[in-house]
């Protein structure tokens, strides 16, 4: 299973998980410590790219894996400092409006 979800990595310096992060922290907490964990490699990427990438796994993924009512209120700030800081950009709805249908969840547990 995690073989078809390897963990995205980027060399700076040291090795970072930059993808997939979710399988890459299941793989270590089940595998025996001296058991490689396969990845892909990728180059040359910018700190923005980075940053988009994880945003969309971090806000995305819950839809699709579930998100835990305790986390609702931190994704929901995280988006909101994404949208202020310009990293993503959201068409006229308002965020809570938006998660809330992603999320299938009442979009009150989303308020500050």
């Amino acid at each position: 299973m995690l073989a078809r979800k390897p963990p995205i990595v980027f060399r700076n310096k040291r090795l970072w998980c930059i993808g997939n992060v979710r399988a890459f922290k299941l793989a270590k907490s089940i595998l025996p410590p001296d058991k490689p964990i396969g990845c892909i490699e990728l180059f040359d990427l910018t700190e923005e790219q980075i940053k988009t990438d994880y945003l969309t796994e971090f806000l995305f993924d819950p839809a699709v894996f579930g998100i835990h009512a305790s986390d609702l209120k931190i994704v929901a700030e995280a988006a909101r400092k994404a949208i202020n800081t310009k990293l993503w950009t959201l068409s006229n709805s308002p965020i809570e409006d938006y998660l809330s249908n992603l999320y299938c969840i009442d979009k009150r547990n989303l308020k500050q």
